[in-house]
């Protein structure tokens, strides 16, 4: 499912990059914050994806531990981000990347924290 949704994502990058009309892209446009909704949905989705794909493995980094498929997606909407600025169809938006981020926590942790009710509450009834 992961490689489905990256590949879609990857086309609407490319439909973007290249100045092409897209239904999606029209329909996001037309509603307020439309574009902030879509960056949250689809790079959180992506997130949630490969954090599942990858059964929520985290790595070390000084005092955190964060999820390794939410930073590999946060690698990758940095370097989509920064790559519009050699785009002149395209505009560098911080708008964006922090609705990419914020797509990235909400949806990549509200399943974790769905798994970790679920581990406490099979632990509680055997207690």
């Amino acid at each position: 499912m992961f490689i489905l949704f990256f590949s879609f994502i990857c086309w609407l990058i490319y439909q973007a990059d290249t100045d092409q009309e897209n239904l999606l892209m029209n329909i996001a446009e037309s509603i307020p914050w439309g574009d902030k909704i879509g960056h949250f949905f689809l790079f959180g989705g992506l997130a949630f994806l490969l954090n599942q794909t990858l059964r929520f493995r985290r790595f070390s980094l000084y005092a955190f531990r964060p999820l390794l498929g939410s930073v590999l997606v946060i690698i990758f909407c940095l370097i989509e981000e920064f790559t519009q600025l050699g785009f002149p169809s395209r505009t560098f938006d911080w708008l964006d990347m922090m609705s990419d981020a914020a797509g990235i926590f909400f949806l990549s942790h509200s399943p974790l924290l769905k798994i970790i009710k679920q581990q406490f509450l099979r632990y509680m009834k055997k207690t």
